[in-house]
């Protein structure tokens, strides 16, 4: 990895996880409609009709999850603390103000920024909807214009992800990180993607969990706690993953806060501590 790529990494990185930690919980009671600039939605060159009009905030366009639901034929209820998105037997997808992911017919979807409540109502960035009814976005920054095109449902997570990819991922996850927070499970699973990309590491997320050329990688592959039933919320961090949620700064290993030494700690730099797990790789 080049200097320059190595710096963006840790800088994205960085903005990332402030972020997260100052709006994972974000419920934007304050902010109101008429503080923020005018946008409009149009989907296949038509107005989309919001009485709850679209708000542009910090570079992000969130829509109503309710009006824009009802749009597209759904049925969108409100339960404690959470929204449902249900249309017959072709959609079932469900959004928590405040969390990272939104789930959508077995699929995890990222939302680096997360739907929040303004104004008593639950907003969502546009662009997750657009990816929850197989949308094209493209933002008019002249007209102040979301343009939407197409339309349908997205790839079921049976169909987008690999079986054995995620059964693996999601065990090594659970048996490494349970009780971590979830940014830190998808830094975990990070970690696996980095060194399959890495030319030092086998190709496969298989090869690389049970990878032993310099000896056990990954301890629970010699504990055989890789083989339990891995926790819902560690499922989750891996579909995570495989959507592109990357908190890892490009880290090729991780220890233990309570480990004292080991290889990683002596020949590679800290990029960040995540819950009780320090994440290293190359500057």
């Amino acid at each position: 990895m080049s200097i320059a790529k190595r710096l963006a990494s840790l800088l994205l990185c960085g903005v990332i996880l402030l972020c997260i930690s100052q709006n994972a919980l974000a419920l934007d009671t304050a902010a109101s409609a008429e503080e923020a600039p005018q946008v409009s939605v149009w989907l296949n060159g038509k107005p989309m009709e919001f009485t709850i009009r679209p708000l542009l905030q910090n570079g992000v366009t969130f829509v109503s999850l309710y009006e824009f639901g009802t749009m597209m034929g759904c049925e969108v209820l409100w339960h404690d603390g959470y929204a449902t998105v249900t249309r017959g037997d072709e959609l079932s997808a469900v959004c928590t103000p405040g969390q990272i992911y939104m789930t959508a017919n077995g699929r995890a979807l990222y939302l680096p920024t997360p739907a929040r409540i303004i104004n008593d109502r639950i907003m969502i960035p546009i662009r997750a909807l657009a990816t929850v009814f197989d949308m094209g976005v493209e933002w008019d920054g002249q007209l102040m214009r979301v343009n939407l095109s197409g339309g349908g449902l997205l790839t079921s997570g049976d169909d987008y992800y690999d079986y054995d990819t995620l059964y693996w991922l999601s065990r090594i996850i659970s048996a490494e990180a349970r009780g971590e927070p979830l940014i830190g499970q998808i830094a975990v699973g990070n970690v696996v993607f980095n060194r399959v990309a890495d030319e030092e590491f086998p190709e496969t997320v298989y090869g690389v969990i049970f990878d032993q050329v310099n000896g056990v990688q990954f301890t629970p592959t010699a504990t055989g706690t890789v083989y339990a039933k891995p926790r819902e919320i560690s499922v989750i961090a891996a579909k995570l993953c495989l959507e592109g949620a990357d908190y890892s700064c490009g880290a090729t290993y991780f220890a233990s806060d309570k480990v004292v030494t080991c290889w990683a700690m002596l020949n590679k730099d800290l990029l960040v501590t995540i819950g009780t797990h320090r994440f290293y790789g190359d500057k």
